[in-house]
């Protein structure tokens, strides 16, 4: 006889290992990563052959999309300490070990890691793959957003800067953990007293 779940998503402790994964979470940050790394491709895609010759003003003074070549770091943060002869070999060597900490640990503190935590690693995964392909496929990262007074950059940068400050607000709340269990009356719920 099949055992079901206790909660939300918990399987009882007779069963153990990944028998105890949460399996729509790891569907979850498999599709956050894909839909990531889709997304900045198709953008990217879709400024290479719109926004090449004709920039766009959004709102203007504020706001342009603009087609760039990044051959630096995200927010073209290296230009100024490394030659750029060395900039591609540290940016791509940068970005797969990031890459592959960043897997490493989603892995390795899965049961022990918070929904948040996931949602951070996985956003931080989706866009250093997002610009580590460019970056293998083109020698060049594809940037489309211009903040006056900010860098151009593209959807891999924020899901990088967003996953960077879930991580950080993951890590302030001192182990305080995610609730895992569905809102009342969700289909699954435990009624309470039950």
């Amino acid at each position: 006889m099949a055992e079901s779940p206790t909660r939300f998503g918990e399987y009882p402790p007779s069963r153990a290992g990944w028998c105890d994964v949460r399996w729509w979470q790891v569907l979850a940050v498999v599709f956050l990563v894909s839909g990531l790394v889709g997304c900045d491709h198709a953008t990217k895609r879709l400024a290479a052959t719109e926004l090449r010759d004709a920039p766009t003003i959004v709102v203007p003074g504020i706001l342009e999309l603009t087609y760039r070549e990044n051959r630096d770091s995200a927010f073209s943060l290296l230009y100024q300490f490394v030659e750029e002869e060395s900039r591609y070999r540290i940016l791509v060597t940068g970005v797969a070990v990031g890459s592959i900490v960043a897997a490493l640990g989603l892995v390795l503190r899965w049961r022990r890691s918070t929904l948040l935590e996931k949602v951070a690693l996985a956003t931080l995964l989706g866009g250093a793959l997002g610009n580590l392909a460019d970056r293998v496929l083109l020698g060049y990262v594809i940037d489309w957003v211009y903040l006056i007074h900010w860098p151009v950059f593209n959807v891999a940068d924020v899901a990088i800067t967003c996953g960077l400050g879930l991580w950080w607000l993951a890590s302030s709340r001192d182990g305080v953990p995610t609730p895992m269990v569905p809102p009342p009356g969700a289909r699954g719920a435990t009624p309470p007293g039950s």
